[in-house]
């Protein structure tokens, strides 16, 4: 599964923001396809966004997986579309 490569790679390099990003979209997707609608999923995809975003704050992709987290995790549009504007300013 993909999540153990992201993991192992994350293992491998601490730092490695975008291998958190990637980490967190997987869990997300995850959650949102209904493979797995638990809170634990929503935690992890969270958890990881957190690392991606401590490691570099002006990660376009962090922020864009923060606004999937908002969108496919809550439905929460107003949170999610201002973590995608974020995005589209730094494009």
């Amino acid at each position: 599964m993909a999540i153990n490569l992201y993991q192992k790679a994350i293992y491998l390099d601490p730092n490695f923001a975008s291998a958190y990003v990637m980490l967190a979209k997987s869990h997300i997707f995850l959650y949102w396809f209904q493979y797995d609608k638990s809170d634990n999923r929503l935690l992890k995809s969270k958890e990881a966004i957190d690392a991606a975003l401590r490691i570099d704050a002006s990660l376009p992709d962090a922020h864009l997986a923060m606004g999937q987290y908002y969108y496919m995790g809550f439905l929460n549009y107003s949170e999610a579309l201002n973590h995608f504007e974020t995005v589209l300013k730094s494009m």
